[in-house]
């Protein structure tokens, strides 16, 4: 089953192929040998932001199994790496609406131990310190903006993305509380007949019960959002070195401003996968602002898809080689029951 619905699914399938025709468009205007000189002058060299990315994935690791009850089941740090790698691999470059890597992330950990009910409820309360994290950071980013630059429409346009970010994280905290996960089980068996007594609304009503707990560990959950808030600055220095390698270093300062609003644009437009295009032209328009040429904002910005691609696409072919397995082993298990039910029959 696709970790998506459908329409959303069609709705992020849209949004690629739109965005691919976007960044065409932008390479074009920003000119294809201007663009290949600069990656050529960082040449394997980009390689290394994958290495810069062990980081961040461990602090955004450390920040989720902060979630989880001090006392009781939880992911091993390695398992929640894993499975943060690979969620956030799906994220950047599959059309799922920056959802689906989500609900692979407590599918996975479930296979590794933790009960079903309190996974689901560790990525629904990851998605909200996730959420509040890059509002945090986009404020830090503007301010040094402000301080340094002062440029009105880059300014408005953050402090609407701030507000679009932290009214979504609280309305989503809200809905949370209010029992999320019932009212959308008892919203399903009202439109599906057949799904009615089979457990879905004491799942989800257990499901509530674990976030409302997680929610209350106000210690843990603050804890968790400054990993998370780390995990995001520490991608800062893969866009210092990412420029620096291209020929135009920049100091840490510069390197924040284009990484935290950078983000904040990519995490608007969640709709289209990856943010492709969105973020590509998030970087031109701050790389204008900070003095950058389009040809370095652009090629930087590929970079960073460079790495993308180097770090995800093995996440993505373990992902899928673990599915394989489980549906192999799913059917050798039907097959011995089959077999099971047919010697009691003939006995």
């Amino acid at each position: 089953m696709s970790p998506v619905p459908k329409r959303v699914r069609h709705a992020s399938a849209i949004a690629l192929f739109v965005a691919i025709a976007a960044l065409i468009g932008l390479i074009a205007w920003t000119g294809v040998g201007a663009i290949a000189e600069a990656l050529r002058t960082a040449g394997w060299r980009v390689l290394w932001l994958a290495v810069l990315y062990l980081p961040p994935l461990a602090a955004a690791a450390c920040s989720w199994r902060l979630l989880f009850p001090p006392e009781g089941p939880r992911p091993s740090l390695a398992a929640a790496i894993y499975a943060k790698w690979i969620g956030m691999s799906a994220n950047w470059l599959l059309p799922v609406a920056q959802v689906g890597g989500e609900l692979i992330k407590a599918r996975l950990i479930h296979r590794r131990g933790v009960e079903g009910n309190l996974a689901i409820a560790s990525v629904a309360v990851d998605k909200t310190v996730q959420t509040v994290s890059q509002a945090a950071y986009t404020l830090i980013g503007l301010v040094l903006f402000v301080l340094a630059y002062a440029d009105r429409n880059v300014v408005l346009g953050s402090l609407a993305t701030v507000a679009l970010l932290a009214g979504g994280a609280w309305a989503f905290y809200r809905a949370q509380q209010a029992g999320l996960f019932r009212w959308m089980a008892t919203t399903l068996e009202r439109v599906l007949p057949r799904t009615r007594g089979g457990g879905l609304s004491a799942n989800a009503a257990s499901i509530d019960a674990e976030v409302r707990a997680s929610y209350a560990r106000v210690r843990r959950l603050l804890f968790a959002i400054g990993l998370s808030l780390l995990h995001r600055i520490l991608f800062a220095s893969e866009t210092w070195l990412a420029l620096w390698l291209l020929g135009h270093p920049v100091g840490i300062g510069e390197a924040l401003i284009l990484e935290s609003l950078g983000q904040a644009v990519r995490a608007a437009a969640f709709v289209v996968p990856g943010g492709l295009g969105a973020q590509e032209g998030s970087f031109v328009l701050l790389g204008a602002a900070l003095g950058l040429g389009p040809e370095l904002s652009l090629s930087f910005a590929l970079c960073k898809r460079v790495r993308e691609l180097v770090v995800g696409l093995p996440a993505l072919a373990l992902w899928q080689l673990e599915e394989l397995r489980a549906r192999l082993r799913a059917r050798a298990q039907a097959r011995i029951e089959t077999a099971a039910e047919a010697e009691a029959v003939g006995a």
